[in-house]
C-alpha cells in the first residue's frame, strides 16, 4: 500500500486530506469541512432583544437575526459547528440553533432558574448551562437536547456565573459572583470538587489551549486571576482595570483580550500571558463592553457592546478597531463557529474501475469524485509517499509550576500527556536530576497524589489520542540547605516512531524542566534527646548522661545552650564534656568554669555553628549517693 496525500477541489475551496489506498471500493474516515473553507460565523446574544445575530466574519455583515427565548444572555457552539446553544436568562430555558439553517430547532429546554453561562464539552456530547438565581449547573445531553441527571449544586449565595471547560474535556470550572470563588466540576462524576479564591466578583472565565492555566476576570477587584489547573492553586493576578466582564484567548494561547468599563472608560485590554502583564495601551470600544470572542485564525477579536447595541472587531495584529457591526438591544455574549474540519465517514469508489484502485504515482492524478448533501467535489492527489507508517507524536505534556519544599521531603510535580498518532505507541519517561527523582504512578487518575501512590514507572503505552496523569517526585536530600537548587529535566519520548516527527507537527520528543528549592524548616530547629547507660548502679556507683541535640533545619543553627539539671541524690563525678561547647557549672548560685562536684547544673554553650540536619552530644557523669 501507498500513503497518498491529496489534495480535495470543491466549489469553495481546498484543503488537505489523507488518503489510504486499499482496494477498488472501501470506507475510509476523510477530513472533510462541514462548510468548506467558509469563514467563521458570530453569534452574538442580543438580552434587550430577545434574538441573536449572526455576523458573516468574512464581510462583518449580520446576515441572520434568530428569535429566541427571554433576554438570551450566554452562548456556546459545539466543536462541529453545527449547533449553537443560547441560554434564555428571563424564560429559564435555553435555546438550540442549527447553524446550517440558522433556525431554533426543537422546543426550547428547559433548565434552572436564571440561566447564564453555558459551555459545550469538547466531545461535543453535553452542554454545561450555569443557573445563576437556582444556584446549580444543568447538563444538557446535545444527542436528546433534554437534561440528564440532578442539577449539580453550587454553594449558597454563590450567584454562579460563567463557566469553561478544560480541553480534555475532564473539569468545569464555574465563578461564582456572590462569593468571590470559582468551583470546579469533575465531569465524570458531575460533583464540586474544588474552591478557588479569586477576585472580588469574578465574572468572565477562559482556559488556555493546553488546559494548564485558567483565567478569571474579577469585576470589582480589577484584575485577572490566573490559577494552575493541575493544583487549583491561583499562581498570580495581573491588574488591568475595574469591571471586567468578557474574556477570551487566542488560539495559539498567548494572548488574553478581556472587557472593562469604568465611568466613560470602554476598553479591551491585553495580556501577554508568557509575562502575565497587560501591554500597549487600552483598546478603546463601544459602552459597557461585555463578551468577547476570537476568531479560529487568532486574527479578530469580536467585542459585544452592550451600552450601544454593536459590536467592535478588534485586528489582533495592530490591536485597532476596524469595524463596528449593528446587532439587536444590549448584546451579552459571543461566541465563533469553529472553522476546523470534522471526521465523517464515506465510501470512496474508483469511479469505472472495477478492479484494483489504481495507484497515484503521479501528483494531480484524479483519484475520485465525492459527493455530500451540499457540496461536491474532485479529490486530486497533491503528494505521493512511497511508504505507509502508522503516524506517532507526542502532544500536551504539561509545564507545572516550580515547588519548594524542605530537607529530606519528597516535592511532587503532576504531569499529563497525550499520544497524537494514529497507533498505540510506548512513551519512556526519564527524570534527569542532581537529586533523587523518580516517576510515580497516578494509580486514580485524579492528579492529586497519595501517600498509597509509590509504584514507580519509566514508560506509558498510550492508545491513539490517550492521555494519562503521573507524578514527578523529587527527593530533596538530607543535606540540602535553605535556598539550594536543582533542576530536573524530564524527557518524554516516543518509542514507536522515534526519529520523525508526525503528520501534525507533534515531536517525538517533549521536555520540561522544573527548578525544586530546598526551604526553611521547622521553626523549632533543635531537638534534644536525653539518655543514660543502662547499668544496675548501686550507691557509690556512677552512672553517665548523654544529651544528644541535632539541627532539623536547612541551615546551620548558631546560638545553641544546653543546660541540664543534675538528679536528685547524685553529685557529679568528673568534667563534663562535649565538643565545640564552653563548660559552666552551676554553684553556689553562680556560673563558673571551675568543676565543681557541689554543682547543681551544667551548661554547654556551642562555639560553632551546627550544621543543618546533623547532630552532636554532650556529656556528664554522676555518683550516686
Amino acid at each position: 500500500m501507498q500513503n497518498v496525500k491529496c489534495k480535495m477541489i470543491s466549489d469553495k475551496g481546498k484543503m488537505i486530506i489523507s488518503v489510504v489506498m486499499a482496494g477498488a471500493i472501501w470506507t475510509a474516515q476523510i477530513l472533510i469541512p462541514s462548510k468548506i473553507d467558509a469563514y467563521p460565523y458570530a453569534y452574538v446574544a442580543n438580552s434587550g432583544a430577545n434574538t441573536v445575530s449572526v455576523i458573516d466574519t468574512s464581510t462583518n455583515e449580520v446576515i441572520a437575526t434568530i428569535p429566541v427565548g427571554s433576554s438570551p444572555g450566554g452562548v456556546a457552539i459545539t466543536p462541529d459547528g453545527r449547533y449553537a446553544y443560547v441560554t434564555n436568562t428571563g424564560s429559564n430555558t435555553v435555546s438550540v440553533i442549527d447553524t446550517q439553517t440558522n433556525s431554533v430547532i426543537g422546543s426550547s429546554i428547559p433548565v434552572g432558574s436564571g440561566p447564564t453561562g453555558v459551555a459545550v464539552t469538547p466531545d461535543g456530547k453535553y452542554a454545561y448551562v450555569v443557573n445563576n438565581s437556582s444556584q446549580n449547573v444543568s447538563v444538557i445531553d446535545t444527542q436528546t437536547n433534554a437534561v440528564v441527571g440532578d442539577p449539580i449544586s453550587i454553594p449558597v449565595n454563590s450567584y454562579p456565573h460563567r463557566i469553561a471547560i478544560t480541553p480534555n474535556g475532564r473539569y468545569a470550572y464555574v465563578t461564582n459572583d456572590g462569593l468571590n470563588n470559582v468551583s470546579v466540576i469533575d465531569t465524570t462524576t458531575r460533583q464540586v470538587i474544588y474552591t478557588i479564591s479569586v477576585g472580588s466578583h469574578p465574572n468572565g472565565v477562559v482556559i488556555s489551549p493546553d488546559g494548564n492555566y485558567v483565567y478569571v476576570a474579577n469585576f470589582n477587584t480589577s484584575d485577572v486571576s490566573v490559577v494552575d489547573s493541575i493544583t487549583n492553586v491561583v499562581r498570580t493576578s495581573i491588574t488591568v482595570d475595574y469591571g471586567l466582564r468578557g474574556i477570551a484567548i487566542t488560539p495559539d494561547g498567548k494572548y488574553v483580550y478581556v472587557s472593562h468599563s469604568v465611568g466613560e472608560s470602554n476598553n479591551v485590554s491585553v495580556i501577554d500571558t508568557m509575562k502575565n502583564l497587560v501591554i500597549g495601551s487600552p483598546i478603546p470600544v463601544g459602552p459597557t463592553p461585555n463578551g468577547v470572542a476570537i476568531t479560529p485564525d487568532g486574527k479578530y477579536t469580536y467585542v459585544a457592546n452592550s451600552g450601544s447595541n454593536n459590536v467592535s472587531v478588534i485586528d489582533t495584529q495592530t490591536n485597532l478597531v476596524i469595524k463596528t457591526i449593528p446587532v439587536g438591544s444590549n448584546p451579552n455574549q459571543i461566541a465563533i463557529t469553529p472553522t476546523l474540519p470534522t471526521l465523517i465517514n464515506i465510501q470512496i469508489i474508483n469511479g469505472t474501475d472495477t478492479g484494483i484502485l489504481n495507484e497515484a504515482d503521479t501528483p494531480g492524478d484524479v483519484i475520485l469524485v465525492y459527493t455530500s448533501a451540499d457540496e461536491h467535489g474532485t479529490i486530486t492527489c497533491n503528494q505521493v509517499a512511497t511508504t505507509i507508517e502508522q503516524v506517532y507524536g507526542l502532544s500536551f505534556l504539561s509545564q507545572p509550576a516550580d515547588k519548594s519544599g524542605t530537607y529530606n521531603t519528597t516535592v511532587y510535580y503532576t504531569y499529563w500527556i497525550r499520544n497524537r498518532g494514529n497507533g498505540t505507541d510506548t512513551i519512556t519517561l526519564t527524570p534527569s536530576n542532581s537529586w533523587t527523582a523518580t516517576i510515580i504512578k497516578d494509580d486514580n487518575q485524579d492528579r492529586i497524589h497519595q501517600g498509597t501512590e509509590t509504584t514507580t514507572i519509566s514508560q506509558l503505552i498510550l492508545s491513539p489520542n490517550e492521555f494519562n496523569y503521573f507524578f514527578l517526585a523529587v527527593q530533596i536530600p538530607a543535606t540540602a540547605t535553605t535556598g539550594q537548587q536543582s533542576t530536573t529535566t524530564l524527557t518524554a519520548k516516543d518509542q514507536n516512531g522515534a526519529g520523525t516527527d508526525d503528520n501534525w507537527g507533534d515531536p517525538d520528543t517533549r521536555t520540561d524542566e522544573v527548578v525544586t528549592i530546598c526551604s526553611p524548616g521547622m521553626p523549632a530547629v533543635i531537638t534534644i534527646t536525653k539518655s543514660r547507660d543502662k547499668s544496675l548502679v548501686k550507691p557509690g556507683g556512677t552512672i553517665t548522661y548523654t544529651l544528644t541535640y541535632r539541627n532539623n533545619s536547612g541551615s546551620p543553627a548558631t546560638d545553641i545552650v544546653i543546660i541540664d539539671y543534675i538528679p536528685a541524690n547524685t553529685t557529679l563525678d568528673q568534667p563534663a564534656t562535649g565538643t565545640d561547647t564552653i563548660i559552666e557549672y552551676y554553684v553556689g548560685g553562680s556560673w563558673t568554669s571551675t568543676f565543681s562536684t557541689t554543682a547543681t547544673m551544667v551548661k554547654w554553650t556551642r562555639t560553632t555553628p551546627l550544621p543543618a540536619v546533623t547532630e552532636a552530644s554532650v556529656n556528664f557523669v554522676v555518683q550516686v549517693k
